[in-house]
């Protein structure tokens, strides 16, 4: 969030301004509407700016298609009764706010405290969302010879990917492999997990877990909590080297895209691998070239965004 040179009201009882909070809510009442990004609060309520605030919001949207083919995005805030009530559409001129869409993030101009979230509705079967894809692992402390693997799929925004790192961290899981981009297309087909290549002569696997599924509802659907799929393996007999783990994660929507995770890792080791927790770096624009960017503007009218 940015806020401009002198945007709070000069009052001495005037509140701080309050720290951003990120929800996994539920999404929008409407069936045909998905949640795209976190829920986002700025405050707190009643807060008094003489002009608005820079607010940036990652999205988990595919914008690479056609136009037609992709989403109609909007601009949704909570009301005190927790309903959704529209802000803005991004692909129509607004005089009350101004967002500008990006492919990973929108960023917009709000005068109004409150709880913000970018929901859309898919143009077509074509219309996709971008999913975020690790793997991590631990090993099994009530077997000797057991190692767990947990395959994450969540929303392609950082702060779906820090909430997995903050539980993993309390599992004393590491994260095997980069996370991966996942595209899942809007066209009903479900998401399958599997685990390939595992050493059958050292390694074994729960019986029936070797390849998972998640529905179409499940993925696309209208809560943000992430979804996950456990494999259980178990080294035959103890070795007498480190033992090691290789095996591929496959993860596909089924007719559609795939991605592979490749895991190769010591099963014994217990040292945690840092977790990218992709946090944008903040800057300031000095007041003499912030004055000189906004004389370079259009004057400002009902009918633009300048």
């Amino acid at each position: 969030m940015t806020l401009p040179p002198n945007s709070e009201t000069p009052t001495p009882l005037a509140p701080p301004i309050g720290v951003f909070r990120y929800f996994m809510g539920t999404g929008p009442e409407d069936e045909d509407e998905v949640l795209l990004s976190p829920e986002v609060t700025y405050g707190p309520p009643g807060l008094d700016l003489s002009c608005p605030v820079a607010l940036s919001v990652a999205h988990c949207a595919d914008l690479s298609g056609p136009a037609d083919a992709t989403w109609a995005v909007r601009l949704k805030r909570r009301t005190p009764e927790n309903k959704w009530e529209e802000v803005m559409s991004m692909d129509e001129e607004s005089t009350s706010c101004y967002g500008l869409l990006e492919a990973e993030r929108c960023h917009l101009l709000l005068g109004r405290p409150g709880r913000y979230a970018l929901v859309g509705r898919p143009l077509s079967q074509a219309a996709a969302k971008r999913l975020r894809l690790a793997v991590f692992g631990s090993p099994d402390l009530s077997n000797p010879l057991g190692y767990n693997l947990r395959v994450y799929c969540v929303d392609d925004t950082p702060h779906a990917l820090q909430a997995v790192a903050v539980l993993e961290c309390v599992r004393g899981g590491r994260l095997l492999e980069e996370p991966r981009t996942l595209q899942f297309s809007g066209d009903g087909f479900s998401l399958q997990v599997s685990i390939q290549d595992l050493p059958q002569l050292l390694w074994s696997i729960k019986p029936f877990t070797t390849c998972q599924e998640f529905s179409f509802a499940q993925v696309w659907g209208r809560d943000h909590h992430p979804l996950q799929c456990a494999f259980s393996l178990e080294r035959l007999g103890p070795s007498p080297t480190p033992p090691q783990l290789s095996c591929k994660i496959s993860v596909r929507q089924v007719k559609g895209r795939e991605q592979i995770l490749q895991v190769y890792t010591p099963a014994a080791e217990s040292e945690n691998r840092p977790i990218p927790l992709f946090q944008p770096s903040a800057f300031k624009i000095p007041l003499s070239i912030h004055q000189r960017i906004c004389a370079t503007f259009d004057s400002a009218n009902s009918k633009s965004k300048d």
